[in-house]
């Protein structure tokens, strides 16, 4: 979505103003829109922020990235056809 691009809004925000429009134009009641929450959806993509919030807090994240970056510039720079070393041996840039 177009407002999010520009991060002016948070995804809650614009879930919620789009909400707000689609009630509001009348094109669902609030029953309606009540009734088709599954909760299981919701609680399925909370389990998956908390889980990727603690794991994010511990370093889990940064240790498998440093660990898939060597198969995968190899990967990548076979398919493109490049030299690997320079960018498995560059200085790292912080």
């Amino acid at each position: 979505m177009r407002v999010m691009i520009y991060e002016r809004f948070t995804r809650d925000i614009v879930a919620l103003l789009g909400a707000t429009v689609v009630i509001g134009t009348g094109a669902l009641t609030q029953q309606q829109a009540v009734a088709d929450i599954e909760c299981t959806t919701i609680g399925l993509l909370t389990g998956m922020m908390v889980f990727a919030d603690i794991t994010k807090d511990s370093g889990k994240f940064k240790l498998l990235a440093m660990k898939l970056r060597k198969p995968l510039t190899l990967l990548i720079t076979d398919e493109l056809g490049i030299n690997p070393y320079p960018l498995l041996f560059a200085k790292r840039v912080y």
